[in-house]
């Protein structure tokens, strides 16, 4: 760079620089955005409480949708087990009278003595 005086590549230098922007920035947008990253982490930080407490609430829930299938389970069974046990004494009932007529009807054919 024979020739070159040093203001021109200080101008070069300064151009390089201004023309970046990332370089500088003033304080008011440096507050602003550490403003807004300490919001976002408040955010963050909610939202991910938030998500673990819809998680417990969910597994909750899910425990007591297995209980209640559990007892839904058991109770068909159980009213299984009523229904076939009130077939039997509706069966007894029938065969019971009938024999009840039977019994009647020979009365009735037995001559008194």
């Amino acid at each position: 760079m024979k020739g070159t005086r040093p203001w021109q590549v200080t101008l070069v230098c300064i151009t390089i620089l201004w023309c970046s922007g990332c370089l500088f920035t003033s304080k008011t947008n440096l507050y602003e955005a550490q403003t807004q990253n300490r919001i976002l982490s408040q955010q963050n930080r909610a939202q991910l409480t938030e998500i673990e407490n819809l998680k417990s609430h969910s597994r909750n829930l899910e425990d007591k949708l297995i209980r209640s299938e559990e007892e839904l389970a058991s109770l068909k069974d159980q009213a299984t087990l009523n229904h076939r046990q009130l077939s039997g004494y509706e069966r007894e009932q029938t065969q019971l009278l009938e024999q009840s007529k039977t019994l009647s009807h020979r009365r009735a054919q037995t001559p008194l003595e």
